[in-house]
């Protein structure tokens, strides 16, 4: 596996250990039927000014879209500030992250920089975490 896999495993590693009965998708599935669950995006990919010849880090972005569903709209949206409020242990996705910023050893740091798109639609609550982390590469 590269970096990039590993690293996206170490998120849902993270995320499926830290917020209780989350499934993370590591690709993006056809629908989501599983509630709570989390999109990893890959959102972009920065390479040091070296990188190209034989540098040792790079930087990068995936977008963590997460889903609640709920018959009752009070539920959902409850559920889904939740997920976003970064104080609430064992539902909130900032939080997790928090608990282990090396993403279970894949990554040097990560964290949530912002939360985008909250909305509600045919599939749910649902926002967009933002996650920003650092790799060094041999």
């Amino acid at each position: 596996m590269g970096n990039l896999s590993d690293i996206m495993g170490g998120i849902k590693t993270v995320l499926e250990a830290n917020v209780t009965d989350l499934k993370v998708h590591k690709y993006l599935p056809g629908r989501v039927n599983h509630y709570p669950s989390t999109l990893l995006i890959p959102d972009g990919l920065v390479l040091d000014p070296e990188q190209a010849f034989g540098g040792t880090s790079f930087k990068f972005e995936f977008r963590l879209r997460t889903f609640v569903s709920s018959n009752d709209d009070e539920t959902g949206w409850t559920q889904l500030v939740e997920m976003m409020d970064p104080s609430v242990a064992n539902k909130s996705i900032i939080k997790a992250i928090r608990v282990d910023p090396t993403l279970d050893g894949k990554a040097d740091s990560a964290g949530i920089l912002r939360l985008e798109n909250v909305q509600h639609s045919d599939l749910g609550f649902s926002f967009d975490a933002i996650l920003e982390g650092y790799k060094s590469v041999a």
